[in-house]
């Protein structure tokens, strides 16, 4: 793709929230079986570079694989949820490596920079984009994403959780106290107040 337009995307593929999903393999894929899984892998929708109505297909585009079943947003160990010992969630972890990897090796300023995600990383992308549309980036990372112009695109994840259900479930990921979150996010995560609308229009706010 063109060097100055940049498409990061998460993956979706369910969440791994406990025993019994764990069991179902929503938080335990490899790389190979998350690839064949991603649009990339089927060249599909606007990963379909042969397609001349794609408006992103001269995007470079950075795929967050999806492995751990945490939304791209976990960093902890679970110890009761295997017999086989330990399982970990690190999404967040592995779309930093990609996020980072993207601020070294992409110009200094891009002509468009466009972050979405489907499903479970619709969810995902939601959290990340208030962060990498934010100046937080230089107080965790030393730099920052500049751009001409930016978009969300947010498919199958928009306000579909019970209220009370994201902070629930980025606690239980270990998200609550990650750079990710803004501040007041973090402490709304730990007091069990954070909702989908809050992360969204905090997002939509930077555009």
């Amino acid at each position: 793709g063109d060097s100055d337009k940049l498409l990061i995307y998460f993956q979706g593929g369910g969440l791994c929230l406990n025993a019994l999903t764990y069991t179902l393999g929503t938080c335990n894929k490899d790389l190979h079986g998350a690839y064949d899984f991603s649009g990339p892998g089927h060249h599909m929708g606007f990963f379909n570079r042969s397609n001349p109505h794609d408006p992103l297909r001269n995007h470079t585009s950075i795929t967050l694989h999806y492995c751990s079943g945490d939304m791209h947003l976990g960093d902890k160990e679970h110890h009761t949820w295997s017999k086989n010992g330990t399982v970990k969630q690190a999404g967040f972890l592995n779309a930093m490596a990609g996020i980072r990897w993207a601020l070294d090796n992409m110009p200094n300023k891009l002509s468009s920079l466009v972050i979405s995600g489907e499903s479970a990383g619709a969810i995902g992308t939601q959290v990340w984009a208030d962060y990498l549309l934010s100046n937080r980036m230089l107080f965790t990372l030393g730099k920052k994403f500049n751009y001409h112009h930016a978009a969300v695109i947010v498919d199958s994840g928009v306000g579909v959780l019970p209220e009370g259900a994201i902070d629930m479930t980025l606690g239980m990921y270990g998200t609550c106290n990650l750079p990710v979150l803004s501040h007041p996010h973090q402490m709304a995560c730990s007091h069990g107040t954070l909702s989908n609308n809050h992360v969204i229009m905090d997002a939509m706010a930077r555009l």
